[in-house]
């Protein structure tokens, strides 16, 4: 299930976003792109929660997977990209993340790798 990481706790992450699923009043944004940040997507899908999908590409052509069709009719989640190609590189992945933190009132990194793109500062 997980791969277990010297760098984190996936189960810590997984215990947050596990709780979070439960919450119908909880809005998770996130690229979704981590493996853990993937396995806890399938978990926020099985729950209440609502979810704002960003990935650091464009959107045009992806597919719409069956097991998030049944959280898209319920409007429970949305997918949204300021992109128009569906190549993924680390300029978008920087803009990405600074959209999710413009969204978000609070932030919850579950993985950060040491040649991160993401600048949390806040002017």
């Amino acid at each position: 299930m997980f791969q277990k990481m010297s760098c984190w706790n996936y189960t810590g992450a997984y215990e947050k976003f596990k709780r979070w699923a439960i919450d119908c009043n909880q809005t998770v944004i996130s690229g979704f792109h981590s493996p853990i940040e993937r396995e806890c997507f399938r978990v926020l899908l099985e729950g209440k929660s609502n979810m704002i999908f960003i990935p650091a590409r464009g959107i045009k052509t992806r597919r719409i997977k069956k097991e998030w069709q049944e959280a898209i009719t319920n409007k429970r989640l949305l997918i949204i990209s300021p992109f128009e190609n569906n190549h993924m590189d680390k300029m978008k992945s920087q803009k990405r993340n600074e959209i999710v933190h413009k969204l978000s009132n609070k932030l919850y990194i579950p993985y950060l790798t040491e040649n991160n793109c993401i600048n949390i500062s806040k002017a």
